[in-house]
């Protein structure tokens, strides 16, 4: 009976490790700031918390337990991470806070560009990806690992190399976005 139950929400345990890893990996980012030892244990569980990222979904096709709340669950588990932990190197002062609102557009892109496309094609599909935005979502979440390491290898002659990386993903992003524009536009004109 337990094991039915374990199989069927499998994928979902998965995704709600991220917001926990997200509230530990932020206390201990503080850590990091005050011994530079830390480092290893945060990074580490940012690992994990990759890791969890990348096999939820992997698990719920494989089980066959994929579902449309999985789905979402899995999108509020990245926002939560990803937000919580971009907030927090904006804070500390290592990002921009302009970052945080491409980080709003590009998720709000993301949602009404698949809702919009899925209506369109009668799609039943939960989200639509394409590959210029699984680069820029990766990134938002590889950015506060690869700011706090910079800053506390470089210290600050890393800010610009910080920054340089930022450049990259806006540019992605914003490529991405007017790409996903133009396909829903177009789609809509030929329906």
């Amino acid at each position: 009976m337990y094991g039915a139950v374990v199989k069927r929400n499998l994928a979902n345990l998965i995704t709600i490790t991220r917001p926990i890893f997200a509230v530990v990996i932020w206390n201990v980012t503080l850590q990091v700031f005050c011994h530079s030892e830390s480092f290893y244990l945060y990074s580490l569980l940012y690992a994990m918390a990759w890791i969890s990222d990348y096999t939820d979904g992997r698990v719920a096709r494989r089980l066959g337990i994929s579902s449309e709340a999985g789905a979402v669950l899995d999108l509020l588990a990245d926002c939560f991470f990803v937000f919580l932990l971009n907030i927090q190197v904006v804070v500390l002062g290592l990002v921009p806070m302009i970052f945080l609102l491409i980080m709003v557009e590009k998720i709000l892109n993301y949602i009404t560009t698949s809702k919009i496309m899925n209506k369109i094609h009668y799609s039943s599909t939960h989200f639509r990806n394409d590959k210029i935005g699984r680069v820029v979502s990766a990134s938002f979440f590889v950015i506060p690992w690869a700011a706090v390491f910079i800053d506390s290898t470089f210290h600050d002659g890393g800010r610009k190399l910080i920054l340089m990386g930022l450049i990259c993903v806006i540019v992605l992003s914003v490529v991405s976005s007017l790409y996903r524009y133009y396909e829903t536009y177009k789609a809509w004109k030929n329906a």
